[in-house]
């Protein structure tokens, strides 16, 4: 989304306030219909026991992906690890991974899965968080 490009600020530590303006801390895909997806990656393989996804604050609420998907890399494909399809309007989905080890993990909001009725075909974030 024009103005929201900057995928460092998914994790550069710092979460926006709400009411804050969303320019500068957040990332948003493109505003279209179909698949939006963010992945993080390690030269080495790391233990992820958790992701912490922290939304996008706007317009008097959380733009939290109704529907999400959290894949790991296992050296050849992706795995599905969790699935939701009715995530709450909150200012943070905490995903369990299990100490699964991977060097990749893949946050994926399939088409529509977006923050009805705000845009279901905007991926927005504020942070993202492994653990």
């Amino acid at each position: 989304y024009g103005g929201y490009e900057d995928t460092s600020v998914l994790v550069d530590g710092r979460l926006m306030e709400p009411g804050a303006s969303t320019v500068g801390p957040t990332w948003a895909s493109r505003e279209e219909p179909g698949d939006h997806w963010v992945v993080l990656a390690w030269p080495t393989p790391r233990a992820v026991k958790e992701v912490e996804a922290h939304w996008a604050y706007f317009r008097g609420g959380y733009w939290t992906s109704r529907v999400l998907r959290l894949d790991t890399w296992d050296g050849q494909k992706w795995v599905e690890r969790w699935r939701s399809a009715g995530n709450p309007e909150a200012p943070a989905t905490v995903i369990p991974v299990g100490g699964q080890a991977t060097t990749r993990v893949r946050l994926v909001q399939p088409d529509g899965g977006g923050s009805p009725p705000r845009g279901p075909d905007i991926f927005w974030m504020d942070e993202i968080t492994v653990r």
